[in-house]
């Protein structure tokens, strides 16, 4: 196998001390293979070093600077550097040159909402759930930035899509949480009240006073609803 195929199997393996060696050799061998010189960096921000990862990136988008991959990748290490301004331009660059990906879509618009701009992230992440529907992390994104611009219809939809991809994900109880605060203010009370019951079957946390306290308004507020979900 030549020096590429050797890192490609190493990095599938997970094993990047061998993927890293294998890259490197195969740079070394073609300074102009940029796929190379990708996988290199990807394969460096695995181990932790980051500002090799970048050099390595560079190197690729030196070579091939149209590599909507590239882009992204040194996206993602100048995002793990905390160079937000500089991981903005390169998911802008990769989303121009690959406006389908919904991965490139979601780094932007999560990094957006980085910075602040979240109107501009609301979009490009509605834009990354358009194009792969089935990614409950691009839901949960949405939702959350949804949540922050108030915009409660679009962030009820995203709750609801993540909890139906993800019902035991990390964020579910959370979202669970979050729902029945949107379902509150769309007026439905009995849904609300299902979504804060299903939150406190969770383990307990911070916010378990706090929903208790909301149930017992909701049923105060409307005496009718009963106990049937309490």
């Amino acid at each position: 196998m030549s020096h590429y195929e050797d890192g490609v199997a190493a990095y599938k393996k997970h094993d990047d001390a061998g993927a890293v060696a294998g890259f490197r050799r195969a740079v070394e061998e073609d300074p102009k293979n940029f796929r190379a010189a990708v996988y290199l960096a990807l394969s460096l921000e695995r181990t932790g070093d980051l500002e090799g990862a970048a050099i390595a990136a560079r190197m690729a988008l030196e070579s091939r600077p149209d590599y909507a991959k590239g882009h992204n990748a040194l996206g993602n290490i100048c995002r793990s550097q905390g160079k937000l301004d500089e991981a903005l331009h390169c998911y802008k660059t990769a989303t121009r040159l690959e406006p389908g990906s919904s991965l490139y879509r979601h780094n932007l618009g999560i990094t957006c909402a980085d910075v602040g701009m979240h109107e501009a992230a609301q979009g490009e992440l509605e834009e990354a759930a358009s194009l792969d529907s089935s990614n409950a992390d691009v839901w949960w994104d949405l939702a959350t930035v949804a949540l922050k611009r108030n915009d409660v219809g679009k962030a009820k939809i995203g709750l609801e899509k993540y909890l139906e991809i993800r019902p035991r994900g990390k964020n579910a109880q959370q979202a669970w949480c979050h729902l029945g605060d949107c379902l509150v203010s769309l007026g439905d009370q009995v849904g609300a009240r299902l979504a804060f019951n299903t939150y406190l079957e969770g383990p307990p946390d911070e916010r378990e006073a706090e929903v208790r306290a909301k149930l017992e308004r909701l049923e105060a507020d409307d005496p009718n609803v009963g106990t049937s979900f309490g």
